[in-house]
């Protein structure tokens, strides 16, 4: 299962997941992903919306990249260009399980009929990791990684899985 699971992130081509950190404190972020690493026909595209949370209340930022053209907005403004293509992508592959390279994955669980839940330490991030699969096509559903140092906890819902994505430039741009 773990190899199921590690070639459908290797074959991952576009998709949208959500993840939360909650840090303790009531401090949180949200962040919503959506993407088409893109092929000789399409340009690649990226949208990532996200929400950090604490007791002052709330601040949301929304980032826009499509091809070499990038657009970013504070709360409920307007887009305006912006400068972001350095560790934009980044934060998909952040997201991601990366169960392939994790040491030591054991096969906790069956999750309903047609799932699994693995789980390992991730030595890079001191952190126990929980992801739960489709047992028919590896296809992650949800994961959840504990830092064991503060306790700050990752938890990511993988919604669509090489499904088409609609992104498009901020209008008329």
């Amino acid at each position: 299962m773990r190899q199921q699971a590690a070639r459908a992130e290797a074959d991952l081509r576009s998709g949208q997941f959500e993840a939360t950190i909650d840090y303790g404190n009531n401090t949180r972020s949200t962040v919503r992903v959506r993407f088409d690493y893109g092929d000789g026909q399409r340009a690649r595209r990226l949208h990532i919306a996200t929400t950090a949370e604490n007791a002052g209340g709330s601040r949301a930022t929304e980032y826009l990249l499509i091809g070499d053209r990038s657009w970013q907005r504070q709360g409920a403004g307007g887009w305006a260009p912006a400068n972001l293509q350095d560790g934009m992508w980044e934060q998909v592959q952040v997201l991601l399980p990366r169960v392939g390279a994790a040491g030591d994955v054991a096969l906790v669980d069956a999750a309903g009929a047609d799932g699994a839940v693995l789980r390992w330490h991730d030595a890079a991030s001191n952190a126990d990791s929980t992801l739960e699969i489709d047992l028919a096509t590896g296809t992650p559903r949800q994961l959840r990684q504990a830092q064991r140092a503060n306790r700050v906890v990752l938890a990511v819902a993988y919604r669509e899985w090489n499904s088409p994505v609609d992104i498009a430039a901020p209008g008329g741009q």
